[in-house]
């Protein structure tokens, strides 16, 4: 009775993408970035620019699902290191990293009201 496309769980996994199809889907050139973050189903871009010689950080957030659908990732990122041609992403477990996890859920015992209670404050 478990949604197979909604696993949650938090094994870690570990995937390696084109640069250039990260970078289509992020609509930056990755060499102006600094890092790639990624918690509670937001995506944070954050680059350092330099303003009259004092650097500062740029900053934009978006849903991580616009990063993790087209690239096929199992998950919401936890970590992202790039090289010339190439972007490993690291993460846990399977889902867009946002509401509810269905396998924490299942394992848990709980009733359905405390599930509930426990993903969304119900």
């Amino acid at each position: 009775g478990w949604l197979p496309f909604s696993r949650g769980g938090d094994e870690p996994w570990t995937m390696t993408r084109p640069r250039k199809d990260v970078e289509k889907v992020l609509g930056v050139s990755l060499s102006v970035v600094t890092r790639l973050e990624s918690r509670g189903g937001l995506l944070r871009v954050v680059r350092t620019i330099t303003d009259e010689g004092a650097p500062y950080e740029d900053i934009e957030e978006s849903m991580c699902e616009e990063l993790r659908g087209p690239l096929k990732l199992p998950s919401c990122p936890t970590g992202a290191t790039w090289s010339n041609t190439s972007v490993e992403f690291t993460g846990l477990g399977k889902g867009h990293g946002m509401g509810l996890d269905v396998e924490a859920a299942r394992k848990s015992g709980l009733d359905q009201d405390a599930i509930l209670k426990g993903a969304y404050g119900l």
